[in-house]
């Protein structure tokens, strides 16, 4: 099982010839752009692993085997809204006062997964990187609530990332915060100094261990592939 693929809601609502009304807020949200992710295998979007969720039903705990997101690769969902539009896919309008986007989810879908069909980045912030899943890693480590965290990290092709010490050197790339700040190269300071000094190359997807040993930061390349690469799930 997956989140948004096959037998979802999401999907199940293309397939009912229905439409998704987003009111007072962009296509940023948008969860079914997820299920263009997950139908077309991208290396970046699913862990390789399932895992085990505790879902509650009447009353009871169902267990279920479902491949989780991953984190770490940033999105541009919300900058899709002018090509859906400008396709005839999408509309905008007003709900009473609230801007709003009607979009019809099968010619979304369709679209999406030709678009992706040509570049597999399409719905990803390219010249981006989001560090706050490297910070959540460091501080659930840092606070003892688990033993590791596996995340994967998408690097623009002109980028490149440092562990050294407790600092990790960037450059190359627009490094996104909470809020509108944006930084293109620096440093920023860990808050566990590395065990040993891990280099990533930009224009690859990473899958990245964080775990921590003896009080360091141990960093730890699991795989490394370029951004057309199929994802490793195993589905059924």
């Amino acid at each position: 099982m997956t989140p948004c693929g096959k037998g979802t809601p999401y999907v199940r609502v293309a397939e009912e010839e229905g439409k998704i009304l987003f009111i007072g807020t962009t296509l940023e949200c948008n969860t079914t752009f997820h299920s263009c992710e997950e139908l077309a295998r991208l290396y970046y979007h699913l862990q390789p692993e399932p895992t085990t969720c505790e879902i509650e039903e009447d009353g009871r705990i169902v267990k279920r085997r479902m491949f989780l997101h991953a984190y770490g690769t940033p999105r541009a969902f919300a900058e899709k809204e002018r090509d859906l539009v400008g396709s005839g896919i999408a509309k905008v309008g007003l709900v009473g006062r609230a801007r709003s986007v009607l979009v019809d989810a099968r010619k979304m879908i369709d679209y999406a997964m030709q678009r992706l069909e040509r570049d597999r980045l399409y719905l990803v912030q390219k010249g981006s990187v989001s560090f706050g899943c490297i910070e959540e890693c460091v501080e659930f480590l840092r606070k003892g609530k688990c033993r590791s965290m596996r995340i994967n990290l998408y690097l623009p092709r002109k980028g490149s990332l440092a562990f050294s010490g407790n600092r990790l050197k960037f450059s190359g790339m627009d490094v996104s915060f909470s809020g509108n700040l944006r930084l293109e190269s620096g440093l920023l300071r860990l808050r566990l100094g590395v065990a040993k000094g891990v280099k990533l190359e930009g224009g690859y997807n990473y899958w990245l261990r964080f775990g921590r040993k003896r009080g360091k930061l141990e960093v730890e390349i699991l795989d490394r592939a370029e951004p057309h690469s199929q994802a490793k799930t195993r589905l059924k």
